[in-house]
């Protein structure tokens, strides 16, 4: 005879009321004023459901189990967004599995208890990969926006408080200029505009993101925002586009960013700045060449952007060098594909010209 619907509930409340005291005891975050935490009930009368089921019993009073993965990934988005630590959910598998399984042979008498073992084991731990991969998926985001956030921050910083200063500076300077006509004065006015201009174009790059989007499109927008400034900057895609891994695309952004600025500050006498993407079989090699006088490489300054271009490269186990490019500077980084890319991500034409 089959068991009563008030034989299943009550080893539902009795699996669930002994994963509570477990919990409680352990001082487990699952746990929130005496009651588990939201989604905790569910998924486990899901999984006795489930187990039921499949072996032969009617258990749909219990709760209806989805026959699909897809909703468990959205379980484990949960759990990252509430900060709850992702051992504890796997502790909970493993007590729904001690509990409910010699209830399970007890009232289901008559059936193989390894075969109901083997049903319980699959109904829980079917459930874990995609949960993992939702939790996994929503820190991700949340670093993503965090380092969004930050940079925000700090390009507002970079506006309201450093440009205001060197700005209130300057016109100290300008005042001081109008009562003694000197060359120092004239000198410190326009290294203080310099500074200025460079401030705001740090803070401008800054709020730059490549958040959804490729390396190429990136920088076409950079290139269209840069438009009407001196040196001016075109861009050219060579071969065919793959798609890199969001964390290796904003490295390599803020690597080609980086080397326009060094080239827009030191690079004397430029009158253009190229970027080339070009994208073959085994390798990316993003250069950006300017054509200056060649002392780019060796201006007061400059040296430290470089640092910084190369950290960000070993980072991403590429290669960055800077060289000559008769005339002017040529910053060249050298990545290879695997393992940050896969063929066909990025749109775009087999070559293009230079925009």
């Amino acid at each position: 005879m089959p068991p009563t619907s008030a034989e299943l509930e009550r080893l539902a409340a009795d699996v669930l009321a002994n994963i509570l005291t477990a919990l409680q005891r352990s001082g487990s975050s699952l746990v929130h004023e005496g009651s588990l935490a939201v989604g905790i009930e569910s998924q486990v009368r899901s999984i006795l459901a489930e187990t039921l089921t499949l072996l032969g019993v009617e258990a749909s009073e219990l709760m209806a189990f989805p026959a699909q993965e897809a909703g468990f990934e959205s379980k484990g988005s949960v759990l990252a967004q509430r900060d709850y630590n992702p051992a504890e959910p796997l502790a909970v598998g493993e007590m729904v599995f001690d509990l409910a399984l010699p209830r399970l042979v007890g009232l289901l008498g008559r059936q193989d208890a390894a075969r109901i073992a083997q049903v319980l084991h699959r109904a829980i731990w079917r459930r874990f990969p995609p949960a993992a991969l939702g939790y996994v998926e929503a820190l991700r985001v949340r670093l993503i926006e965090s380092e969004r956030a930050a940079n925000g921050r700090l390009a507002r910083e970079l506006h309201d408080r450093i440009a205001h200063g060197i700005l209130t500076g300057l016109q100290q300077v300008e005042l001081a200029r109008m009562r003694a006509d000197g060359e120092e004065l004239a000198s410190a006015e326009r290294i203080l505009r310099a500074t200025l201009d460079d401030t705001r174009r740090l803070a401008q790059d800054m709020r730059l993101s490549t958040a959804g989007r490729s390396l190429d499109e990136a920088i076409e927008d950079f290139v269209l925002r840069a438009q009407g400034e001196a040196p001016a900057i075109r861009f050219a895609v060579l071969g065919e586009p793959m798609a890199l891994t969001e964390k290796v695309t904003a490295e390599v952004f803020a690597i080609v960013l980086e080397a326009c600025r060094n080239a827009r500050t030191h690079a004397n006498g430029a009158t253009e700045v190229v970027i080339t993407a070009e994208w073959t079989e085994d390798d990316l090699v993003v250069s950006v060449v300017d054509d200056g006088d060649g002392s780019g490489t060796s201006s007061p300054g400059s040296g430290m952007g470089i640092a910084g271009m190369r950290e960000r490269a070993a980072g991403i186990h590429a290669r960055l060098e800077v060289r000559d490019a008769l005339p002017g500077t040529a910053v060249v980084l050298t990545l290879p594909h695997y393992p940050f890319s896969e063929r066909g991500g990025a749109a775009g034409s087999a070559e293009s010209e230079p925009r």
